[in-house]
């Protein structure tokens, strides 16, 4: 259905949300991609300041995959946190309102994961459904060094 590599940024038809401060996702440089795609390009980010906490969303294009009876979202991404017990996390969130939600969370990250391949069924949540975004969803407390980065999004239906 789609795929997107972050050859060039924005991607067409991504938003991002920024739930306030200054920190957003931005398109990284290829020499600091650590999500170990095979696109090995660009990379969407988000990266903690130590005054600034994060409260901010990377929104997929709207799909209608009313015809599908099995859907998959494939991603590579890296989640770095030096201080995990402050109750920062990244959630990959789904709506079947388009890109204005409300977001149902399908999956948290709170632990170090770096060049990790994510295959996610979200045939139980999102196939028969017209109206499709999903949201990679930051939130983080003022601490410096922290990150997550997403690559190679792929949505695939059956």
């Amino acid at each position: 259905v789609s795929s997107e590599t972050f050859a060039t940024c924005p991607a067409s038809g991504w938003i991002e949300q920024n739930g306030g401060g200054s920190i957003t996702w931005y398109c990284q440089n290829p020499s600091a991609n650590n999500t170990g795609s095979p696109s090995g390009g660009r990379s969407m980010t988000v990266a903690s300041q130590s005054t600034v906490t994060c409260d901010d969303g990377l929104v997929t294009p709207v799909y209608n995959l009313s015809a599908y009876q099995a859907v998959g979202l494939d991603f590579y991404h890296a989640y770095y946190d030096l201080s995990p017990a402050v109750g920062d996390y990244g959630a990959v969130q789904y709506s079947t309102n388009g890109q204005a939600g409300p977001w149902t969370t399908i999956v948290t990250y709170t632990s170090n994961a770096i060049a990790a391949h994510e295959v996610l069924d979200v045939t139980s949540q999102v196939a028969g459904q017209a109206n499709v975004a999903f949201r990679f969803y930051y939130v983080h407390a003022a601490t410096s060094g922290d990150f997550w980065q997403v690559d190679d999004v792929s949505i695939r239906a059956y």
